[in-house]
C-alpha cells in the first residue's frame, strides 16, 4: 500500500490486491492431501515393518527346523551343485564338518546317473518322496539314504532342499536276512535227510 500525499498530509492510499482464494484453496488441498499421504505412508511403513517381523520370524523358525532336525537336510544350488545351506546330521552322515560342504561344489553322489534321473523327474513334477540312493561318505564307505527332494528358490535360483533318513544298517540287514534265507533255503533243499519244519503249538 503506498499513500498518495498532498500538501505533506496524506490524501489517499493506493492499494493493489490480489485475489489469493484459488491459491489458499490450492494450499489446502495440497495440505490435505499430504497429510494423507503421510498417513498412507506411516501404514504403509507399519505393515512393511509387520511383514518384515513375519519374515524374520519365518525364517527363523525355518533355520531351527532345519538345523535342529535329526533328519540329515541340505540345500544345493541346481545350476552348479553348491551346497547353500546343510545341517550338522547330514555333514555328520557323510563324515564331513559342516564347513567342507557349505559354500562348495562336492558330489556326495555315488551313481551320478541316478542323480541326474532324479533331476530330471523333480524338475517336471516338483518333488520326490522316498526317493532311495546311495551316497559316498568323506571315508570312502557307501551310505544308503532314504530321501525326499523338493525344489525350492533362494535368492532367485533353484534349489534342491533334501530331507533324508539313513538306511545304511536297514540295507545291511535286510540283505543279512536274505543271504540267511538263500543259506537255509540251500541247506533245506540239500539236505542228506529229510527235514520236516512244524509249529510247536
Amino acid at each position: 500500500m503506498d499513500f498518495i500525499y498532498k500538501d505533506g498530509k496524506p490524501e489517499g492510499a493506493v492499494v493493489i490486491a490480489h485475489d489469493v482464494t484459488e491459491r489458499r484453496r490450492a494450499e489446502e488441498v495440497l495440505k490435505r492431501d499430504q497429510q494423507q499421504l503421510e498417513k498412507i505412508i506411516t501404514q504403509r511403513t507399519r505393515d512393511l515393518e509387520e511383514s518384515n517381523r513375519e519374515l524374520l520370524q519365518s525364517e527363523e523358525r525355518f533355520h531351527k527346523a532345519f538345523h535342529s532336525s535329526p533328519a540329515m537336510k541340505s540345500i544345493t544350488r541346481l545350476k552348479d551343485n553348491n551346497y547353500i545351506d546343510v545341517n550338522n546330521s547330514f555333514a555328520n552322515s557323510l563324515g564331513y564338518r559342516r564347513e567342507e560342504l557349505v559354500g562348495h561344489e562336492l558330489d556326495v553322489w555315488f551313481d551320478l546317473k541316478k542323480r541326474e534321473d532324479m533331476i530330471r523327474y523333480i524338475t517336471e513334477n516338483g518333488s520326490i518322496k522316498d526317493f532311495e540312493s546311495k551316497f559316498v561318505k568323506k571315508s570312502g564307505e557307501i551310505v544308503y539314504i532314504l530321501a525326499s527332494v523338493e525344489i525350492v528358490s533362494l535368492n532367485g535360483d533353484k534349489c534342491l532342499l533334501v530331507t533324508g533318513i539313513d538306511i545304511t544298517e536297514r540295507i545291511k540287514a535286510e540283505e543279512a536276512l536274505r543271504r540267511s534265507r538263500e543259506l537255509f533255503s540251500k541247506a533245506f533243499d540239500y539236505a542228506p535227510h529229510s527235514v520236516v519244519i512244524t509249529s510247536l503249538k
